[in-house]
């Protein structure tokens, strides 16, 4: 037996399912309330949400409806907008058929769904780039547009995949910028390692050397590199500097790359 409910002026489209097929019911018994594939419709995407109905520990039947998601593409613009400012080229979710079911750019729905289609995807299927449930990944990708950084997490709950893509010169943009200095102050130091070495000979102007060799590592963004100089003078300071700086730049990376 199938009756519908629709509340007196809602717009949105009744989607009666006939039956629930036979793996659907199952995931219920475990998980009370499961989610179906987006239903796309002129009026928009629609999420269905079916919770299972027992009473005295007996199955009664299952409710089932669906959401109107637009609202999500509107929150997901604005957290995008919040948390990265100008620094985003776009970020969207895609369901397990890779059709996209939310985008922070979206205002209609789109006549184009489907991404498997897309040089980014092919990307990734080329290069097995998609993660496991529970996993994110971010890599590197180019295109005629640029050089981005695309990072790929799973929501396994809902089983959708989760893109997000930053042209590559402004998520790294206060590495670069820290690049240029270390490059400026590493040519300082070369140059001063050649005027100390020609003034006062190898034995003062090696470590100095060390230490511009470990600026240009630095600069090339080597940030692993660390100067071992045993002096305990002003250039064992300026080493050790050096090496906090390495540190705080390679955790910097990898905290970048994380988020």
């Amino acid at each position: 037996f199938v009756d519908s409910l629709l509340l007196k002026g809602d717009p949105r489209p009744i989607f009666s399912p006939e039956t629930l097929d036979q793996t659907f019911r199952q995931k219920l018994q475990t998980q009370h309330c499961s989610m179906g594939h987006v239903i796309a419709h002129s009026t928009g995407l629609y999420l269905p949400i079916c919770v299972i109905w027992k009473s005295d520990g007996q199955l009664q039947g299952y409710l089932w409806t669906t959401v109107d998601i637009k609202p999500l593409s509107q929150k997901l613009k604005q957290i995008i907008h919040d948390r990265f400012a100008t620094m985003i080229h776009s970020a969207y979710l895609v369901d397990e058929n890779f059709n996209i079911v939310v985008h922070s750019h979206w205002v209609q729905v789109p006549e184009q769904r489907n991404v498997t289609e897309t040089p980014l995807f092919q990307n990734i299927f080329e290069n097995s780039l998609l993660p496991k449930k529970g996993v994110g990944i971010s890599t590197d990708y180019k295109d005629d547009e640029g050089d981005w950084l695309i990072n790929l997490n799973t929501m396994p709950r809902f089983n959708w995949l989760q893109v997000v893509l930053q042209k590559k010169n402004e998520a790294y943009a206060i590495l670069y910028d820290m690049q240029k200095k270390i490059i400026l102050v590493g040519s300082i130091f070369i140059i001063a390692a050649i005027l100390v070495g020609t003034l006062l000979g190898g034995r003062m102007s090696r470590p100095i050397l060390k230490v511009a060799r470990g600026a240009r590592e630095l600069a090339a963004q080597k940030f692993s590199q660390r100067i071992q100089v045993n002096a305990r003078d002003e250039i064992g300071e300026m080493a050790n500097a050096f090496n906090f700086l390495g540190q705080s730049l390679e955790e910097y990376d990898a905290r970048i790359k994380k988020e």
